[in-house]
């Protein structure tokens, strides 16, 4: 009898309404929903925005080099099926410690001369940077000396600084008219359409671009993205002459 009065003591002094839901509570959680259910497209839209400017900045940065490799893909070919032509063009890479090539040069050199020997090429067209301490060119030449290549087989260019020095002299100050172009495969296209542009019928042979740091090899082929900038400029536009534009033969 004493919980029962007690019971309707407290309902008498309870506030109306104190046992339903907060009903501001849940219109508040109601408006907020609303209000984030408004926003949802909005923020799909700006995610796809921004998706699609990076992709367009991506193909933007990408273009040259895509475009470069497939104009070039029908003249890279492998040693063996690669067409004959009168000349090697193998492109400087570099010297190691005690005047040995790099080994990226080595392989270049090691290809030309199997080309030369499997009667590919006549001669072998060497061209780089060449100095009183970085006699690149001489390092190149002894090197083919050595693997039996005749003297006279053997062109020398002191002055060829970058792909495009080289290939501009071959065709304007050595004559050369058709060649394989002899480099790594990840600047083989470059090469080869710098060549073909400057009016060499050039054809490409890749030698092997395995680095033992792999870093190394990601910063050479990221610097191709820049060079093949630079390279439809020099061709299509700019069409520099180079310094020296004088023979430059060592024998």
């Amino acid at each position: 009898m004493a919980t029962m009065l007690r019971k309707s003591a407290d309902s008498r002094h309870a506030r109306p309404g104190a046992d339903k839901p907060d009903s501001s509570q849940d219109v508040r959680g109601r408006v907020g929903l609303g209000r984030h259910r408004r926003d949802r497209p909005w923020r799909r839209r700006f995610r796809r925005l921004m998706a699609g400017l990076a992709v367009l900045l991506v193909a933007l940065v990408l273009a040259p080099a895509v475009y470069v490799v497939v104009v070039t893909s029908s003249y890279r070919h492998g040693r063996t099926e690669v067409a004959p032509r009168s000349d090697a063009i193998v492109l400087g890479a570099g010297l190691r410690p005690g005047n040995r090539p790099s080994a990226f040069l080595e392989r270049r050199l090691d290809a030309a001369v199997d080309l030369y020997r499997h009667g590919k090429v006549e001669g072998i067209f060497v061209s780089g940077d060449s100095s009183e301490y970085h006699d690149e060119v001489g390092v190149m030449r002894s090197y083919l000396l050595e693997r039996d290549v005749p003297a006279d087989a053997i062109t020398v260019d002191m002055s060829g600084r970058d792909t495009y020095d080289s290939c501009w002299r071959a065709r304007n100050v050595y004559g050369i008219d058709d060649a394989i172009v002899v480099t790594q495969e990840y600047h083989l296209p470059r090469a080869v359409y710098t060549c073909r542009r400057l009016g060499i019928d050039a054809l490409g042979v890749g030698a092997s671009g395995v680095a033992a740091n792999p870093v190394m090899k990601l910063g050479y082929m990221a610097r191709e993205i820049p060079a093949d900038y630079q390279a439809l400029w020099e061709v299509h536009v700019s069409r520099p002459t180079p310094d020296d534009v004088s023979p430059s033969a060592q024998n």
